[in-house]
């Protein structure tokens, strides 16, 4: 299980981006992250085909399977459809990984129970 942002464990940071040129400032080991696809594809298909690590929030099965196919290196969804998104990720043996939202470290062992690929702490994404 991959854990990202935990006070004890080191991480690739993820780094909020607005625009294209803001992708194209960032070090070549980044992860940028992206909160819209709609607003953001653009912007996902200039990282992925410049390969720069992409993690996508999605908001739906539909965005979720739309970000396997773009390339995203982790989709990144709320607790609450996190068991519909990872069913999908093993099903369809998706390349990307899953990560969860959480906002405490009891939340580690939940996700993990429920087979979830990883969890990223909410003010890690900040």
């Amino acid at each position: 299980m991959l854990v990202f942002g935990h006070k004890h464990l080191e991480a690739p940071k993820f780094h909020q981006v607005l625009s294209i040129e803001e992708v194209k400032n960032t070090s070549p080991n980044s992860i940028i992250y992206l909160t819209n696809l709609e607003r953001d594809i653009e912007i996902v298909k200039f990282a992925i085909g410049n390969n720069v690590d992409v993690a996508l929030y999605v908001k739906s099965i539909r965005e979720a399977i739309l970000a396997e196919n773009l390339g995203v290196k982790y989709i990144v969804s709320t607790a609450e459809l996190s068991s519909e998104i990872q069913k999908l990720v093993d099903d369809y043996l998706f390349d990307s990984k899953h990560l969860v939202i959480i906002y405490d470290e009891v939340e580690i062992e939940e996700m993990a129970k429920l087979g979830i690929d990883g969890v990223v702490f909410s003010d890690f994404l900040l």
